[in-house]
């Protein structure tokens, strides 16, 4: 386990990062959790990754 984060900074000051608990981040002040994707399975067996929620793209892989 490793004690390292990154964290974006916008210039407003808002911060974003992928969460961990490495960092107490409710330090940063208020906060707001947003989910970064939806995952689910198609018909064929691929599962994909709906980056929508953080406006990104769409991805694919197969288990």
């Amino acid at each position: 386990m490793t004690n390292e984060m990154e964290l974006v900074v916008g210039i407003e000051g808002s911060v974003r990062c992928i969460y961990d608990e490495a960092l107490d981040l409710r330090e940063l002040g208020k906060l707001q959790i947003t989910r970064a994707s939806h995952v689910e399975p198609d018909a064929e067996g691929y599962w994909w990754a709906d980056m929508g929620p953080v406006d990104g793209g769409r991805c694919w892989g197969r288990s």
